[in-house]
């Protein structure tokens, strides 16, 4: 038998099932031909470059944090898109989290966080996401977006400044 405080995980678990359902056809998407132009950027500029543009911000270097994805996957698996697929929807899972995080914190109700997935998760807009590797950028800008903004919400709640490391990260 259910009891109340049952009800966060079986919703959990819910949103878990239908997001898996629904977004389960990308697993066996094909890359896009903008895959193939990314990969060939980051490669043709080489992991130190990639690096180095990593942690330089002002660089004319072309979206650096991508190549940290596609380097290492390109040089274990090659043109396999599944490999890329999965740790794309490994991050997903992860922005999944923050977006539930970030909405919990802020409202201070699991019922809110709930509801901020299953409308960020399931929005029309997003669903180019879950079918094209491409969309690599977006899901890198969110999870850093939202991990930032869940960092500082934190923070911030204890009601004192930032501290120096805070203020660092």
């Amino acid at each position: 038998m259910l009891r109340y405080r049952d009800f966060p995980l079986v919703a959990a678990a819910l949103i878990a099932a239908y997001f898996a359902v629904l977004t389960w056809p990308g697993l066996s998407m094909h890359f896009a031909p903008d895959d193939m132009q990314n990969m060939y950027t980051y490669w043709q500029a080489g992991p130190w470059a990639v690096a180095r543009a990593n942690v330089l911000f002002a660089t004319p270097f072309y979206r650096p944090l991508a190549g940290l994805f596609y380097l290492p996957l390109f040089r274990l698996f090659r043109f396999n898109p599944l490999p890329y697929r999965m740790v794309m929807f490994v991050l997903l899972w992860v922005n999944v989290w923050l977006l539930y995080s970030l909405a919990r914190r802020v409202t201070g109700s699991r019922e809110a966080g709930a509801f901020a997935v299953l409308f960020g998760c399931f929005h029309a807009a997003t669903a180019s996401v879950y079918y094209s590797g491409a969309m690599i950028y977006e899901v890198l800008c969110f999870g850093f977006l939202c991990g930032t903004l869940l960092f500082y919400v934190r923070a911030r709640s204890s009601g004192r400044a930032l501290g120096w490391t805070q203020a660092a990260v």
